[in-house]
């Protein structure tokens, strides 16, 4: 539910995305709008900064 931005204990559409786009962002390391393998690599130490 860390998607569920409002505590409504739903995920909506726009929820959803919005908690992607951040999380794209938090994983992108070097911000060129990619996901290489070593920044997928990353993912759980990035995530939970």
């Amino acid at each position: 539910m860390a998607f569920d931005k409002y505590a409504s204990k739903l995920v909506s559409r726009k929820d959803f995305t919005e908690g992607g786009e951040a999380m794209f962002k938090k994983l992108d390391a070097n911000n060129d709008g990619k996901l290489s393998k070593e920044e997928i690599a990353e993912l759980p130490a990035r995530l939970f900064k």
